[in-house]
């Protein structure tokens, strides 16, 4: 039978299952591209398989299967499909995301285990937020979440001392200049405000290094605390800080299908 990848959906992982798979869907599983990009490689002629020893054949179909024994060449090249892995770490206070670091700080890493260190943070959290944080080994997925020009969606919850106007919250969404830098949310609202202290909800598409705490820093209202709470459709309140998951499949598809990789 068929060997192939599939989402399993505990364990975030991809593994091997013994079903067909279409062209499009295994040429994006081989880190090629999403499935449309890959559908032009099919049209441009640069996809063939070999079924047997007669050499090989071009494919010129989306709707071609692969089956069991095929080997899928891309321009010439013998292409497999790659074994990702994505898992959800809460990240606590006090950590740095950094993978490798000099001075031997607490890390992320510190928190999953050696086995996974091969994955990589997508974007970062500075040392004093907390949150939600994605790490992975798709390239793909990390481009895609991490780059401004993608504006893919990262919420927070900011706890600011002091009574914050709603006035003042909305110049984060309007936009501002802190030094020479532009600075601009997709959303901020007060949520709540109480014994002197205001909490503010803030999405952000770009993630400029400190963006929120140099937003506060502006309207200079010092930050209590900082949480990322969701990354695009990725949230949950029951992960303790410090703990991780792995990814379920269907959270898999959602955040792939918001960022257009599906």
């Amino acid at each position: 039978m068929l060997l192939f990848l599939r989402k399993f959906f505990r364990t975030g992982i991809i593994i091997q299952s013994d079903l067909q798979m279409r062209i499009n869907k295994y040429l994006s599983l081989c880190g090629l591209g999403s499935r449309r990009k890959v559908e032009e490689f099919i049209k441009e002629g640069r996809v063939s398989f070999r079924r047997n020893p007669d050499g090989l054949n071009p494919i010129d179909s989306f709707s071609f299967a692969v089956k069991d024994h095929d080997e899928i060449f891309f321009d010439g090249e013998k292409v497999k499909p790659k074994v990702y892995k994505y898992i959800l770490l809460n990240k606590p206070r006090g950590y740095i995301t950094t993978k490798d670091d000099p001075m031997k700080r607490k890390s992320i890493m510190d928190l999953i285990p050696k086995s996974m260190h091969h994955l990589s943070p997508v974007g970062r959290l500075d040392k004093d937020t907390s949150g939600l944080i994605i790490l992975t080994n798709d390239g793909n997925l990390y481009q895609k979440i991490s780059h401004p020009r993608y504006k893919f969606i990262k919420h927070y919850l900011v706890e600011a001392k002091g009574k914050v106007s709603s006035q003042k919250i909305a110049l984060f969404s309007r936009g501002l200049t802190y030094g020479k830098e532009k600075l601009k949310a997709h959303s901020a609202a007060v949520v709540a405000s109480h014994q002197g202290r205001t909490v503010v909800s803030i999405k952000l598409t770009e993630g400029k290094n400190r963006e929120i705490r140099k937003m506060f820093s502006f309207i200079k209202k010092p930050i209590i605390s900082l949480e990322r709470i969701a990354i695009g459709p990725i949230s949950d309140k029951k992960l303790q800080k410090g703990k991780w998951r792995s990814l379920k499949s269907l959270e898999i598809s959602r955040l792939k299908k918001e960022l257009g990789i599906l």
